[in-house]
């Protein structure tokens, strides 16, 4: 499913799991909430199988573009001159109104027409299902992805969804993502002076007193004797997750994101593939220790 977006670029992150050579459509399952914007495009309550349709122009730029076609500058080409009208407007000294149309000359780069995509809606029927499909099917890698991208466009501007059908309209079922975003160290004990070393290249770069204060913090935590330490990579550079498994509690804390500890409880599973912005966000951990002077105090409470 394709949603949450007003327009794609590319199509491609989103057909990773449909093979070259498979033929599909892009459209959507007719559902009671895509009915009444059906109604809207034009289509009769009660449309049957077969009944194609292309969308207004006045539905949005999209379908604009899908009706009419656009024109792009050529850039690459000396300026041409062109009209546009304007219109004039006197009272004479009787008090009479005088007008009429004229011609303003202006330069600007000859413009090149791309013809309309003219694309269809139409109706398709798998069983006791209703489809909406955009134009006929195609076969990945064989079609132009700028086609694709403008089917795919075309329905996120009409019903804000769409999503790669298979040939026989069911449904792909992506492969699950698993994000690769923490590094265990390696299992054993790890003692504050060898566990400060592995520790070294996150404070480099910062002063002598703040690197102590980082440091702290992490020794602080480590004390507790966590089960297992992971490290951020990637994007997550910075990160450090203690895991408590008996305790069911996982401790975030970072040298370079945000101003607090974060406390997690439930499975590591579910923690590593939370993303960035949802481990920030403030509603999902279980405590938001500030690093203020009372922090100590407040992370030996959740140890209690």
């Amino acid at each position: 499913m394709i949603s949450g977006v007003k327009r794609i670029r590319s199509w491609q992150r989103y057909s990773d799991h449909v093979q070259n050579g498979e033929r599909v459509y892009i459209g959507l399952e007719v559902s009671k909430e895509v009915l009444p914007i059906m109604e809207k495009v034009g289509f009769e309550s009660e449309s049957v199988v077969g009944r194609a349709i292309m969308p207004s122009p006045k539905m949005g730029r999209v379908s604009l573009i899908n009706s009419e076609g656009r024109t792009v500058p050529q850039k690459n080409l000396p300026k041409e001159t062109v009209y546009r009208q304007g219109y004039w407007e006197r009272t004479d000294w009787q008090g009479d109104t005088h007008g009429g149309w004229y011609d303003i000359p202006y330069k600007r780069y000859p413009r090149k027409l791309i013809d309309p995509p003219s694309e269809y809606l139409i109706i398709l029927e798998k069983e006791d299902k209703r489809f909406l499909v955009v134009g006929d099917s195609f076969i990945k890698g064989q079609e132009d992805d700028s086609r694709i991208v403008h089917k795919v466009n075309l329905l996120l501007e009409l019903f804000g969804r769409a999503e790669i059908l298979k040939d026989d309209l069911s449904s792909f079922t992506p492969p699950r993502l698993i994000k690769m975003n923490w590094e265990f160290l390696p299992e054993g004990d790890y003692p504050w002076p060898k566990l400060t070393q592995r520790l070294q290249p996150l404070v480099k770069n910062m002063s002598e007193r703040k690197s102590s204060l980082v440091l702290n913090r992490f020794k602080a935590v480590s004390d507790y004797n966590p089960d297992f330490i992971a490290q951020g990579v990637q994007g997550y550079h910075g990160y450090l997750v203690f895991g408590f498994e008996k305790l069911n509690l996982f401790v975030l804390e970072s040298p370079y994101y945000g101003n607090a500890t974060y406390v997690f409880e439930g499975d590591w599973e579910g923690l590593s593939q939370l993303t960035k912005a949802e481990i920030l966000s403030g509603n999902l951990q279980k405590y938001r220790i500030i690093h203020l002077n009372n922090w100590k105090d407040e992370l030996a409470k959740v140890f209690k």
